[in-house]
């Protein structure tokens, strides 16, 4: 008798979660700006269960693949875009959408922390002026 080793499937061959394909449609639907009820609508399920699927760890992954087979094209759509708007005088608008799909576009985000002595917080002492009790 001859024994077989059973190994675990190759990760490209990974089991997904149900209604794969489902889920996949509603990531995009989602990172173009649809709230869980719009994504749900659109693959024929509830909010709930978007909520419920966006919760699970294979989110990620439909994420992902949701980018990898259709936010390239929009991408490309909008550089498209872009390119005929500068032509136009319209740069602007062409460079706002282009900033928002692609974050490495995107100017960088500056962040300001004010602190006191030994990065406690800052005393801060108000005074009410009112011109009657200075003419007194």
């Amino acid at each position: 008798m001859v024994k077989r080793q059973i190994s675990a499937p190759p990760e490209s061959q990974k089991t997904r979660p149900a209604h794969w394909e489902k889920r996949v449609s509603a990531a995009y639907m989602r990172m173009l700006g649809a709230t869980q009820a719009e994504a749900g609508r659109a693959v024929g399920r509830s909010a709930r269960t978007i909520r419920l699927w966006e919760s699970d760890p294979s989110w990620a992954d439909a994420r992902r693949e949701a980018e990898e087979r259709w936010l390239v094209d929009l991408k490309d759509a909008s550089r498209r875009a872009v390119l005929q708007a500068v032509r136009e005088g319209n740069a602007q608008i062409g460079l706002a959408l282009l900033e928002r799909l692609d974050v490495r576009l995107a100017p960088p985000k500056q962040r300001h922390e004010h602190a006191g002595p030994d990065g406690g917080p800052i005393a801060i002492e108000v005074y009410a002026y009112r011109e009657e009790a200075a003419d007194q």
